[in-house]
């Protein structure tokens, strides 16, 4: 979330973690700057109505406090929406507005990972033997396939 209205956009950059929703086949899910969440949701229109959210109970400090009281107080019931380029603005009945900006694809490339296990295509996975190197390529420049090497 990049905007709440009502809230200094400094307090959103000072969250050690983003405020976050996913959207997908009538559930949403994310994070509220201290807890997660999760429901139902439906669209109407121009309108996403939100049913009831589950949320985990963590206590947190400042920041994340006043930003999450502040996202649960507009992100609620039903409410208006519009996507424009990558951003997707959420407006209450009360007026409260949220901008998300959607989040870039996660990259494969330049990335340092760590192998525990894989699927030796055989219907099973197995562990990496502890000093084993596993040397990860592109199979080719079309499609992202990525090949591990004995």
């Amino acid at each position: 979330m990049t905007d709440l209205s009502g809230l200094e956009t400094t307090r959103l950059q000072d969250l050690e973690r983003p405020v976050t929703v996913r959207f997908a086949d009538g559930r949403v899910n994310g994070f509220s700057a201290c807890n997660t969440f999760a429901g139902d949701y439906t669209l109407a229109g121009d309108r996403l109505v939100l049913g009831e959210l589950a949320s985990t109970m963590m206590a947190c400090t400042k920041p994340a406090t006043e930003v999450e009281r502040g996202f649960q107080m507009a992100f609620t019931g039903a409410l208006q929406y519009a996507v424009d380029g990558e951003g997707l603005r959420l407006t209450s009945a009360a007026g409260a507005s949220l901008l998300f900006v959607a989040e870039p694809p996660p990259r494969l490339e330049g990335v340092a990972w760590t192998v525990k296990s894989y699927n030796n295509g055989r219907q099973a996975v197995v562990g990496v033997m502890e000093d084993a190197t596993i040397d990860m390529h592109r199979a080719d420049t079309e499609r992202t396939v990525w090949a591990v090497q004995p």
